[in-house]
């Protein structure tokens, strides 16, 4: 079994890219979003907006193993490494410069059924964990952003938030810049960052509202004395209101899949061009 972890795992890191990386912290953010540190163990490249594959040795079965040797041996095709090793997913949450410089990558992830994403949350002990990690998505920062003749405004709901943090934080280190970031949730419990976010040194000048979708919270934000949250949906009002020069406006959307639909049309109605709406579905 070992001499055969061994051999996938050198297959992961020379054919698909993967390379080891430490957990040396996790750290529960809500109920349901738990935020890790992981330290690669070699050079590591990313773009801010990505995501993680992450492949870990412990939860792979001995026969799939076994199966996906046979195919890159025999078949000299890895092309199957989706349907036969199992892969999870983290969004990165740093940027760039902030991992040259501390050698950290900040990674975020939400509860769900994906074995790898439950292992890693539900696992006690952490420490002296290797996991195989390479960076995917095209949901990414963009330069011309940093032109201050336009805005940007994001656009993010639940975990669909995490890498437009990531984005927001590289655009802001890059430019003066005073871009909208809109966050919705349903509870005001489900916000991640809420620290962030409110920590001018990272945010700028970041015009930062957040949305509760669940009405029955009214009462209880009420109580909270928070200037940015308010009960409802990103909805067409909202945004025609912010958006004072739609075709001068860049727009960053990640979400669920019908958001995303909505958001866009409700963009482009205003008057968003087309060819400044990005967009990626993270649900």
């Amino acid at each position: 079994m070992t001499d055969n972890i061994t051999e996938l795992i050198s297959y992961m890191q020379f054919i698909h890219g993967f390379i080891p990386a430490e957990i040396i912290d996790k750290k529960q953010e809500t109920n349901n979003v738990f935020r890790f540190s992981l330290c690669p163990k070699v050079s590591f490249d990313f773009k801010s907006g990505q995501y993680l594959d992450i492949y870990i040795p412990q939860i792979q079965d001995y026969n799939v193993i076994r199966l996906y040797i046979h195919y890159v041996k025999n078949f000299k095709s890895s092309k199957y490494i989706n349907d036969i090793v199992k892969v999870g997913g983290l969004s990165i949450t740093s940027i760039p410069a902030a991992y040259r410089k501390t050698g950290i990558i900040k990674v975020s992830a939400k509860k769900s059924n994906d074995e790898c994403i439950s292992w890693l949350i539900n696992s006690r002990n952490m420490s002296n964990i290797t996991i195989y990690i390479r960076s995917r998505g095209k949901f990414v920062f963009r330069e011309e952003t940093l032109n201050t003749q336009y805005k940007t405004i994001f656009i993010g709901g639940g975990i669909g938030m995490t890498p437009l943090f990531s984005i927001l934080c590289h655009t802001i280190s890059m430019a003066d810049v005073s871009p909208i970031f809109i966050y919705s949730a349903k509870s005001y419990n489900d916000f991640i960052f809420l620290k962030e976010l409110n920590d001018k040194k990272i945010i700028g000048n970041t015009n930062v509202i957040l949305r509760v979708t669940n009405k029955e919270e009214e009462k209880s934000l009420s109580n909270r004395e928070d200037e940015r949250a308010s009960i409802g949906r990103v909805d067409y009002e909202l945004l025609s209101r912010l958006i004072t020069d739609a075709k001068k406006t860049f727009a960053y959307i990640c979400g669920p899949k019908n958001m995303k639909i909505d958001i866009s049309n409700m963009l482009k109605n205003i008057g968003v061009p087309q060819d400044f709406i990005w967009y990626e579905v993270w649900s």
